[in-house]
C-alpha cells in the first residue's frame, strides 16, 4: 500500500494526487515516510519537491521516522565520510539535508536535542543547515549553539551563527567584541555583522567602532578594515 500511495502522491495529474492525500491524513503507513524520503535521492527535482511538501504536509505523524533516518545515518551503518573534512558522501548529505530541513520546517520542539547534536557534526554543511533548523525550533537553544559556533572553522557556519544572534530581539551584549573582531576577519559576513550591532548602537564599543570606520583617510566608511 505504501509504495502505492507513494506512486500516487508523485502523480503530475491532481485527481489521484488529491485521493492519495486524503488516505495518508487517514491512515498514516508507517513505511510511507521511508519511501518518501527515499525520493529525495532521485534525479528529478519535480519529485524531490514533491516528496518535500508531502511530508511537511503530513510529517507530524512521520517526525518519528524522520528523526530514525538521521540517527541511522549518524550511526555510520553503510555511510562514509571524507577522512579530511569529516563531510558525508553525497546520498547521505542529500538526505540529510533534506530531513533536517523538513524538522526545521515542523517547529517540534522535540526535535531540538537531535537537532543539537548535529551542530556539532563534523560535517560543516550540516552544521548550518542544523542551526538553521534549530533557530526555527527553539530560539534559545539556537542562541545557546550560536555562541560556541562563531569560532567555527567554516566562515558559511560562523555566518549562519551570527544571523540567530542577529535575529534576537535583544542583542547578546557580552558578543560584542566578538562580532567586532569577526567584522575585521570575515568580511563575507559584515552585513549580518552589522544587523547584530545596530541592535546595540548604544553600546560604547559600537560607538568606537563606527567612529573608527568613518575617519579613514580615504573617505570610504571601513576601506582600511
Amino acid at each position: 500500500p505504501a509504495d502505492i500511495l507513494a506512486e500516487a502522491l508523485m502523480r503530475p495529474a491532481a485527481i489521484p494526487r488529491t485521493g492519495a492525500e486524503r488516505v495518508v491524513a487517514e491512515f498514516p503507513f508507517r513505511n510511507l515516510a521511508g519511501r518518501l524520503m527515499d525520493i529525495f535521492l532521485e534525479r528529478s527535482r519535480e519529485m524531490r519537491a514533491r516528496a518535500y511538501s508531502v511530508l511537511k504536509l503530513h510529517g507530524m505523524r512521520f517526525r518519528n521516522q524522520m528523526q530514525a533516518r538521521v540517527e541511522e545515518i549518524l550511526s555510520g551503518s553503510g555511510n562514509f565520510r571524507d577522512q579530511e573534512t569529516g563531510r558525508l558522501q553525497n546520498p547521505d548529505f542529500y538526505m540529510m539535508r533534506n530531513v533536517v530541513g523538513l524538522l526545521g520546517d515542523l517547529g517540534h520542539r522535540d526535535s531540538g536535542e537531535l537537532l543539537e547534536r548535529l551542530c556539532d557534526d563534523p560535517d560543516d554543511r550540516v552544521r548550518r543547515l542544523a542551526l538553521n533548523a534549530l533557530y526555527r525550533v527553539d530560539r534559545e537553544r539556537a542562541v545557546t549553539a550560536a555562541r560556541e559556533m562563531v569560532g567555527d572553522p567554516s566562515r558559511e557556519v560562523v555566518r549562519a551563527s551570527l544571523e540567530v544572534l542577529a535575529g534576537m530581539d535583544q542583542p547578546e551584549r557580552d558578543m560584542i567584541p566578538t562580532a567586532l573582531r569577526l567584522w575585521h576577519t570575515h568580511s563575507n559576513a559584515r552585513p549580518v555583522i552589522m544587523n547584530f550591532i545596530r541592535k546595540a548602537a548604544d553600546d560604547d564599543r559600537v560607538i568606537r567602532h563606527i567612529r573608527s570606520g568613518f575617519s579613514n583617510a580615504s573617505g570610504y566608511p571601513f576601506d582600511s578594515q
